[in-house]
């Protein structure tokens, strides 16, 4: 309240008296500068009215007070607090949270907590909020707390009762369909979807259970991340209850919901039974090449997968001497053949087998008639061509460290080898006899052909006059499984040898040399060979030759070996050319060259 003296005086001091005496209950603060008088209660006191003496003091002795009466009304009010829950918190969902604003007319929020619910937590009030989340999820949800604050100013703790704002937001769960027919003992897969704010999801196969009451009808199966659904049924092929239809109750639930959604679904056991048919008729042995084969029994029903079981027997007892040799077993919709020694093998020929599926109830099905057909045949070898040209120009010169002319055209074939478990582990001519099957090349009429990875190659050894050479050469496979060697069908191979061509470099050039620019630079681009195998990463580096070679110089562009390989020729700063006149030169590259005994050599071609 303001307070003003009636002359030119000055308030100093005031003091609150109660009967004559200094109060213990109240106490006065002056502002001199703004006249103003602030009344405290240093006590609690209870709501009501005061009769009170205000003393005033004009001089800063308290010689002699203004004595005023005054009633001071007591009434205790608490400041006005705003509480906002900013969304209703979803008790569906375990992991729901929502921001909850605190705010005051009368001072700073310090801090605050929830009080009065069991079911219900709040983090560390910051920032005038503090999140809602579930504490515990058992029971009815109590709803009704209290917020409790402390606020500048205050001595005591400001309470104020919060209803918390609840939605029950569960999504909308379908099946692709609501009910099935499943003959025998098959499985039907199920797709089941939640769809919520709009957005339309598949539940994962752990998410969905059967329900206590529906545990002695079907079961949940996981095939692959699939929900399959499989009846149990007594021996009679009916269900537990004795009929052939039901009801089952699917329980939907993902981690952070707090209770499953039900959702029926109806299972019916019809009378139509399924039928079966082989991915093949005809599983195809060879004790030289696939010696284990197999073939898939196919459903006509979905929800059928395989059988449950599948007899097999030998169609002709007249071939029994045969097939006592042959080992056919069933296995989850495989029925698979293989030889039962490979030491005492059955002889080439067809041979009959039935087919019987069952169900689980033991009813057979329509048997389905296969042949094993065993034919023993040694691998085979096919090359991708019959014909190798060699150049006999490609050749690096004898010299008195190298006696010999080095031939380096090495034309290579692939080479197909048909026949499981069988590597070639050797070649030899059809006419000879070689000491030892390990031989993985052949020297004939100064002509080496050899055994590459994936591949034949053939190359020169010796001078060798040009022609058509062809050979009958006979290969030697060895089986990984126990080393066993045999000698394969021969195959033709011609080489032929010519010399009337050189080996050349196809390069792409571009640009041309301005002398009157500096750098101007032709570029050329190595795109292959011809007359002569090309391996790129074999050149070493490049060099020009020719009548004009010395106005010139070479500039890598790439390395060698990289792929394009790629140079610049320029003009030589000091050399005496001519504009628009023509200048001979040969790019010539310096290709690395590894013989039998890995010595190392330069093999020149351009």
């Amino acid at each position: 309240m303001k307070i003003y003296p009636t002359d030119e005086n000055k308030i100093y001091t005031v003091e609150i008296r109660e009967n004559g005496k200094k109060s213990e209950r109240f106490r006065a603060d002056n502002n001199q500068e703004l006249s103003e008088l602030a009344v405290f209660a240093d006590q609690d006191v209870a709501d009501g009215k005061y009769p009170v003496d205000l003393y005033l003091y004009t001089d800063e002795f308290k010689t002699t007070p203004y004595v005023v009466p005054f009633t001071l009304v007591a009434k205790k009010t608490l400041p006005r607090i705003t509480i906002k829950q900013e969304a209703k918190f979803d008790l569906f969902d375990k992991d729901s949270s929502v921001n909850v604003f605190v705010s005051s007319n009368d001072g700073v929020i310090n801090w605050s907590r929830l009080d009065d619910t069991a079911t219900f937590g709040a983090d560390q009030f910051k920032n005038g909020k503090f999140t809602l989340y579930y504490s515990h999820t058992d029971g009815k949800p109590d709803l009704d707390a209290t917020v409790v604050f402390s606020l500048d100013g205050w001595k005591v703790e400001i309470k104020k009762p919060f209803k918390i704002s609840t939605v029950t937001k569960k999504p909308v769960i379908k099946q692709n369909r609501n009910s099935t027919t499943l003959y025998g003992d098959g499985s039907a897969p199920l797709q089941i979807t939640k769809t919520m704010n709009k957005k339309t999801v598949p539940i994962a196969v752990d998410a969905v259970t059967i329900s206590e009451k529906s545990q002695m009808f079907a079961q949940i199966i996981d095939q692959n991340g699939e929900i399959y659904l499989k009846p149990i049924l007594n021996e009679d092929g009916k269900f537990s209850n004795g009929k052939s239809e039901v009801k089952v109750e699917l329980l939907v639930q993902e981690s952070n919901w707090l209770t499953p959604i039900a959702v029926q679904h109806k299972l019916t056991v019809g009378k139509k039974l399924p039928t079966f048919k082989a991915s093949t008729n005809i599983l195809k042995l060879n004790s030289l090449g696939k010696d284990h084969v197999d073939l898939n029994l196919i459903s006509n029903m979905p929800n059928y997968k395989f059988p449950f079981s599948c007899t097999i027997t030998p169609a002709k007892a007249s071939q029994k001497v045969n097939t006592d040799k042959l080992f056919l077993d069933y296995d989850d919709g495989i029925v698979s053949a293989q030889f039962k020694d490979t030491n005492d093998l059955p002889a080439n020929g067809n041979y009959q087998y039935y087919l019987t599926p069952a169900l689980k109830t033991g009813e057979k099905l329509s048997r389905i008639s296969i042949t094993v057909k065993v034919e023993n045949q040694k691998p085979t070898v096919k090359l991708a061509t019959n014909k190798l040209l060699i150049n006999k120009n490609a050749v690096i010169p004898a010299t008195e460290e190298s006696p010999k002319n080095l031939y380096v055209d090495y034309p290579t074939t692939n080479l197909m080898l048909s026949g499981k478990h069988y590597v070639i582990c050797g070649i030899k001519l059809l006419d000879q006899t070689p000491t030892n099957f390990g031989k993985m090349s052949i020297d004939v009429d100064g002509i080496r052909i050899r055994i590459i990875a994936d591949g034949i190659q053939a190359y020169l050894t010796e001078d060798v006059k040009p022609g058509s050479y062809k050979y009958s050469i006979v290969p030697v496979a060895m089986s990984i499984l126990d080393d066993k060697e045999i000698e394969l069908d021969p195959f033709k191979l011609t080489v032929t040898v010519y010399d009337d061509k050189e080996p050349i470099l196809i390069t792409k050039n571009s640009g041309k040399i301005d002398l009157s620019l500096k750098d101007s630079a032709i570029t050329y681009t190595v795109m292959g060979s011809k007359n002569y195998r090309y391996y790129n990463n074999e050149i070493i580096d490049f060099e020009l030759q020719g009548k004009d070679s010395d106005k010139f110089i070479i500039q890598t562009i790439s390395e060698a070996y990289q792929e394009p390989a790629c140079v610049k020729i320029m003009a030589k700063p000091d050399a005496d050319l001519k504009s628009n006149k023509s200048y001979k030169v040969k790019l010539v590259a310096n290709s690395a060259f590894i013989d039998d005994d890995d010595n190392l050599f330069k093999f020149q071609y351009g």
